[in-house]
């Protein structure tokens, strides 16, 4: 028999010498430790300043009297804008620049394209970086050679906080239903080839507006930034590996570094030997020829057969994946004083109206529930609704291209966030065609026009 004392006694002669050590060196481990938690707010700290930094800007879109173009017009302006997509440098890009790593704070700008309907009527709004001012007036006019585009306050800063004790406030921030590789139905589905028959997705919301009552308001905000280039990557390689499940083909296998190869051989080996062994035990005793068909027809590799849906989904997607996408976020919010709020026939009018864009084989938009562990429910009680109202204003008010933190999971795989083309969003945001009449929605009654080049200067 073997006498295990002194592996024991070894053991614990180790343990007790590690134990020593981190006594006496135990501060040399603090650095490794609270560096991570450092870095994370040492970058926090230097990213909101440079958005408080940011200086914004808020133009106010005047309807042209004739639109006859469809929501292919807006589509273009959205590509133009795609090239605002920028890349901060990395911590470690930084570095190797003998900088001290993003001390700037640098992040990708973003832009909001907002809607508001009130007794004043309705209203188009682009809130923008002043970088970005002169691009956008560009890419309106264009496209809208009509449009009239002035610098305006911001309908939104007198209102510090959540509506106060006579107005009641009811808002929500949207999802994609399924993966962001499948488009929503865009302004293609609404057309049609006669004139008379021509159908404009955003006519719903038009009409909800139009029948506000003094003191109602609905505020509608889209908030896009271009994909980074990790997330662009990203995209691309999750869409294709997205699309190759659908067409039935096998994922490519990936590459093995020299170390892993090492320790799969040696595994493989291994379960090979003792597989054999097994095998010999199992044939001699007479349940081998059973159990080795089982496993053959296991491994059997069935190809995937398409569903009726495939093709069309490929399709979609396909074209989709073809365009310029953004990091997108959609919230809503309506408002009006508590004599008059009425919450189930605003926000079934809204949803419905949001339900129009949905394809069941495709994607379509939900609304985002907020969850939380046992204990915050626990610890903040009754509140955590009107903590969530006040945080979803406050990242409707700033124009947050993150989700409100109620909804913030924190998780940077794109397939999880709302990535749309430059089709889907003209389909959500556009110029309403001529033929639409909203009662509340103001056109510019006169045509300007640019005097000729060859006047005489007097």
């Amino acid at each position: 028999m073997i006498d295990l004392s002194f592996f024991g006694g070894f053991t614990e002669d180790i343990a007790l010498a590690l134990w020593g050590a981190f006594v006496d060196w135990w501060w040399l481990f603090l650095p490794v430790l609270f560096f991570p938690v450092a870095r994370d707010y040492w970058i926090d700290y230097h990213q909101a300043k440079f958005k408080d930094s940011i200086s914004w800007v808020n133009l106010a879109l005047q309807v042209p009297r004739d639109v006859l173009t469809t929501p292919k017009a807006m589509d273009q302006i959205f590509v133009g804008l795609s090239t605002m997509a920028s890349t901060p440098d990395s911590w470690s890009e930084e570095l190797l620049d003998l900088k001290i790593p993003y001390q700037k704070g640098e992040v990708p700008l973003w832009i909001s394209f907002e809607i508001i309907g009130n007794e004043n009527g309705i209203s188009f709004f682009v809130r923008t970086p002043q970088k970005f001012q002169r691009l956008i007036e560009t890419q309106f006019r264009s496209q809208y050679s009509q449009v009239e585009i002035l610098e305006v306050e911001d309908y939104i800063a007198p209102q510090l906080s959540l509506p106060g004790q006579n107005r009641d406030f009811w808002g929500i921030e949207l999802a994609l239903s399924e993966s962001p590789v499948f488009p929503i139905k865009t302004y293609e589905y609404f057309e049609e080839r006669v004139e008379e028959r021509r159908l404009d997705s955003m006519s719903p919301l038009m009409e909800i507006m139009s029948h506000l009552e003094n003191g109602e308001e609905i505020w509608f905000q889209i908030v896009l930034r271009g994909l980074t280039k990790p997330l662009a990557d990203s995209w691309k390689e999750k869409s294709k590996e997205k699309l190759d499940e659908l067409m039935g083909k096998e994922k490519p296998a990936k590459e093995i570094g020299a170390l892993n190869q090492i320790i799969g051989g040696l595994a493989s080996e291994s379960k090979g030997m003792f597989g054999q062994f097994f095998k010999d035990i199992g044939e001699a005793s007479g349940v081998g020829a059973t159990e080795a068909a089982g496993e053959e027809k296991k491994e059997e590799k069935k190809e995937r057969t398409q569903a009726p849906g495939d093709k069309e989904k490929i399709e979609m997607a396909s074209k989709k994946i073809a365009k310029p996408v953004f990091e997108s976020l959609i919230r809503v919010i309506y408002q009006a004083p508590q004599l008059i709020f009425n919450k189930d026939i605003q926000s079934t009018a809204i949803n419905s109206y949001l339900k129009t864009f949905a394809i069941p084989s495709l994607n379509g938009f939900k609304a985002k529930k907020a969850s939380y562990p046992i204990f915050q429910k626990w610890f903040f009680g009754g509140n955590i609704s009107n903590r969530d109202a006040s945080a979803f204003f406050e990242s409707f008010k700033s124009r947050s291209p993150d989700p409100a933190p109620q909804f913030d999971d924190d998780d940077d795989d794109v397939m999880k966030k709302m990535i749309l083309s430059s089709e889907e969003l003209a389909t959500l945001y556009h110029f309403p065609i001529t033929q639409i009449e909203a009662p509340r929605l103001y056109r510019v009654q006169t045509k300007k026009y640019e005097p000729p080049p060859n006047l005489p200067v007097i």
